[in-house]
């Protein structure tokens, strides 16, 4: 994703923004509203609430065995449920022994407390925030890490500045009361604002807020929790489309993503959507993390170049997911229309790679290929005991030529069982191979060879030339970047430190 700069005009601020585009949490989402989405602080356990026709709103887990794994357990929250109507907006403890959350009833929505023993105990439910209640109709919870400080939004609730409101509370210890209820004037509008997400040091407020018709969602930060917020900044996530409602965003991992459920006016239902900061890498023209979980979609995040996925399960990885190819008809295709717009003949290939078993003679690691000019089709592999050119799983790039293929060998041997950062820089006719941020190889390709961008791309193997390409491992976070990268910034992505 690209710098976007943009002018908030009702406050007269411009920022940049630092998320790349949202993609679907597939995994999750369902037929009805998925709203108020909270990950906890070890990645386990995923709170949200679902909009039941006929029954209200409940709030759910979603739980998993690993923070990079898949979501595979969904539980209601009986007793939590028991609350209201409609029971929404968990916000968890950082050690897992604290629930605060939102629950309608006939004299309004008020802030609950849940509290458990251990956080393998089921959470009995809780029991009302009176402080804070007394102060009318109080709803979306959101504490510093401390629980030191609340953020929470206030209906009519007299003080205010627009029909919905965020306020702020305090207290010197997490077993006190919270005091001093203060309407953030400095950050509410007329209109409604609401759904607040404050940071764990409490210095960055994220929320809601419909000041310019639809639901968008805001940004502000502040020196130090003795001073007001400064002013708020526009997210213009989905392109600020006047037709798509984004509401509920929660800071999550320590920051390093942003949960937010958008809706279209008049279509879909609410779904939660997941966003990660931008690369500071500049270039990168495509990412598909593949961690969406189930799913036939590989979710680019930059700029929409969306990828099919066949056959290949959901798993953990490298960096959060990742795909597993376990069959020899598992494979991820990117159409051409796709993979060709705005590439120019420069490229960067990123991606991590663990092998699981015996491999083939010629497994893909990812291929660009076109069927009408074979000449500038060209492929990462490896070469297993059964190719032609022998081998135990070096690193090699084939390129078609006019009087056939040229390969051009690696000595880097992938062993299964342990995670790679593989890269492969494209400038003019030098291809550079680099294994774990260190160059392996790097030579001039013939000019009997046409290194053009063109064709699909295929991740994992090319069915249409049959199972010995079939790559029996785990393929995670894919970039593209239309310019060869430096062996510095390859190290860094191979340090995971972008």
């Amino acid at each position: 994703m690209s710098l976007i700069i943009l002018s908030v005009s009702q406050c007269a601020v411009t920022a940049v923004i630092p998320w790349d585009n949202p993609v679907p949490l597939t995994e999750i989402n369902g037929p009805f509203h998925d709203m108020s989405p909270y990950l906890s602080r070890d990645g386990l356990s995923l709170y949200y609430s679902i909009e039941l026709p006929g029954y209200g709103v409940w709030l759910f887990e979603a739980r998993r065995a690993e923070p990079s794994g898949p979501f595979n357990l969904l539980r209601t929250l009986p007793r939590i449920n028991l609350s209201g109507t409609r029971v929404a907006y968990a916000w968890i403890s950082s050690d897992g022994l604290r629930m605060y959350y939102h629950a309608d009833s006939a004299g309004g929505t008020r802030l609950m407390l849940s509290r458990r023993s251990s956080p393998n105990e089921d959470w009995p439910t809780g029991l009302g925030l009176a402080e804070l209640n007394a102060l009318g109709s109080v709803a979306n919870p959101s504490l510093t890490d401390d629980e030191l400080v609340i953020v929470f939004t206030g209906v009519s609730v007299p003080g205010g500045v627009g029909g919905w409101d965020l306020w702020m509370a305090t207290r010197t210890s997490k077993e006190m009361p919270f005091v001093e209820p203060v309407n953030l004037e400095e950050l509410n509008s007329p209109a409604l604002d609401f759904h607040p997400s404050i940071s764990p040091d409490g210095l960055t407020l994220y929320f809601g807020s419909r000041r310019n018709g639809p639901s968008q969602i805001f940004v502000a930060s502040r020196a130090s929790r003795d001073e007001p917020f400064g002013r708020p900044m526009l997210l213009p996530f989905f392109g600020a489309d006047p037709n798509v409602y984004v509401e509920y965003p929660c800071q999550a991992d320590g920051g390093k993503k942003l949960l937010l459920c958008k809706r279209v006016v008049g279509g879909e239902p609410f779904d939660i959507y997941v966003c990660h900061p931008r690369s500071a890498i500049p270039n990168l023209i495509a990412h598909w993390r593949l961690d969406e979980g189930l799913g036939p979609v590989a979710y680019d995040s930059v700029a929409d170049r969306h990828a099919l996925v066949y056959g290949a399960a959901p798993a953990p990885g490298r960096l959060d997911g990742a795909l597993r190819f376990e069959w020899p008809d598992d494979y991820v295709f990117v159409p051409p229309q796709v993979s060709t717009d705005k590439i120019s003949s420069d490229v960067t290939i990123s991606l991590w790679v663990r092998l699981e078993g015996q491999i083939g003679p010629s497994p893909v690691v990812i291929a660009w290929a076109d069927q009408a000019e074979p000449r500038s089709s060209w492929v990462l592999q490896l070469l297993g005991a059964g190719s032609a050119h022998g081998g135990a799983g070096e690193l090699a790039i084939e390129c078609g030529g006019e009087r056939g293929s040229l390969l051009y060998q690696c000595p880097d041997n992938l062993e299964p069982g342990r995670w790679y950062h593989l890269a492969l820089t494209k400038h003019g006719r030098l291809i550079r191979m680099y294994v774990d941020g260190r160059l392996g190889a790097g030579f001039i390709v013939s000019s009997r060879v046409e290194l053009g961008i063109y064709g699909s791309i295929y991740v994992g193997a090319r069915p249409d030339l049959g199972f010995d390409t079939h790559l029996p491992g785990l393929i995670d976070d894919l970039r593209l970047y239309d310019r060869a990268l430096t062996q510095e910034e390859i190290a860094s992505l191979a340090a995971c430190n972008d």
